[in-house]
């Protein structure tokens, strides 16, 4: 409550004075996806495309690699509780779309749900708070009950082959969804594979659906048993 009310008078991330939640200086330090001479769709960069699983995606939008300073306020937003950075996130990720070279925007945009238990840990999920502030700024409407995740086997110690099976069961999607354009809202994209099953699930009950990804982050480089 108090931090509601207080102004805020120190940088969220450099902890310096500042009117703002991050400041100037932390923000010039930010390394940005946006390029003039650099197509805004990330599946049209090699260096991207080539490390994010996109079979049923037809566009990947995002701020920047999941790197300094966006791994620290999207780790902040999932493990503190603290709603501050998703108003930050929010802010950068609609500045980012209004430099695209988007044709249209999409009809709705979709968060990706979580497990109760997940939402029990954090009390809100972390996707649905972004998608809220984004739709908000750039006036599009958002739907929390596309899809539904379901409790799944814990990923570690299957296979890849065993993954992507599990990861297929952990979700139920709507049918008859009315949109011819959708976005799926998450905070970040590691390899692409939760958001690519739940696009390959839309587009079976609707093949003409274009599905784009607004994410506030993307792992760029090559991990280790990613999943």
């Amino acid at each position: 409550m108090l931090k509601r009310l207080l102004p805020n008078l120190a940088c969220m991330l450099c902890h310096q004075h500042s009117s703002s939640v991050v400041c100037q200086f932390c923000r010039y330090d930010t390394v940005f996806f946006h390029h003039t001479d650099k197509p805004s769709n990330l599946l049209l960069r090699p260096e991207v495309a080539k490390y994010v699983k996109h079979s049923a995606i037809d566009g990947l939008y995002s701020i920047g690699p999941y790197q300094w300073p966006l791994n620290k306020l999207i780790g902040r937003l999932k493990s503190s509780r603290d709603l501050l950075p998703a108003g930050v996130l929010a802010d950068w990720f609609a500045e980012s779309i209004a430099n695209a070279d988007l044709p249209l925007l999409p009809e709705a945009l979709l968060p990706v749900p979580i497990t109760y238990w997940r939402y029990y840990q954090r009390r809100y999920n972390q996707a649905v708070e972004l998608a809220n502030l984004i739709g908000k700024k750039i006036n599009i409407p958002v739907d929390t009950q596309w899809a539904r995740r379901k409790t799944a086997k814990q990923q570690t110690g299957l296979n890849r082959q065993q993954r992507l099976q599990n990861l297929r069961r952990a979700y139920i999607v709507s049918d008859g969804l009315p949109y011819r354009h959708l976005a799926i809202v998450d905070d970040v994209i590691t390899t692409g594979s939760t958001v690519d099953v739940l696009a390959k699930q839309l587009k079976r009950a609707n093949p003409r659906v274009k599905i784009d990804v607004w994410a506030t982050a993307v792992t760029l480089a090559p991990l280790v048993n990613r999943s």
